[in-house]
């Protein structure tokens, strides 16, 4: 599968997640002044990670609500955060 299969099937399964849990947020926590987190977030990075992982055993373990993440060597993929 090429970069562009994986990043929209990671994108997808992400979105699912976010949709699963519109209008039912409760709390959040903030990871800096104005930067909410909530468990929709936490769960869909989960889910994008789960499909991008298998794509390289360079992909770092740190999610984007954790801070920026490095580009993976060897690959197109790079995280984003919007």
């Amino acid at each position: 599968m090429d970069d562009l299969s994986v990043a929209r099937k990671a994108a997808q399964a992400g979105a699912e997640v976010v949709r699963r849990w519109y209008c039912r947020i409760e709390r959040a926590e903030f990871k800096g002044i104005s930067n909410p987190v909530t468990k929709a977030d936490r769960e869909s990075e989960a889910a994008i990670v789960e499909i991008l992982a298998p794509t390289t055993a360079l992909l770092p373990r740190r999610a984007p609500s954790e801070g920026p993440l490095p580009a993976v060597a060897g690959s197109s993929i790079h995280w984003t955060e919007r």
